[in-house]
């Protein structure tokens, strides 16, 4: 599976949920390109924002000692 790279995603939020709009600028014609969509409920948002957090966090701490995530 082809994992491509994002430089903007645009979110789109109403009651019922998030849709997220991955999109990436084309290198020839700086073209903005949408790769990947995809939506969930906003309780899922709200978990995916908690562990990206928490990611984040964790991986940032692990850039500064220098120890490799081991998932």
């Amino acid at each position: 599976m082809k994992i491509p790279y994002t430089n903007n995603i645009f979110m789109t939020v109403n009651e019922n949920g998030v849709v997220f709009d991955v999109l990436q600028t084309e290198q020839n014609s700086n073209k903005v390109v949408t790769v990947a969509k995809f939506g969930m409920s906003r309780e899922h948002a709200k978990k995916f924002t908690h562990e990206l957090s928490n990611l984040l966090a964790i991986t940032k701490e692990q850039a500064k000692t220098g120890s490799k995530n081991k998932n």
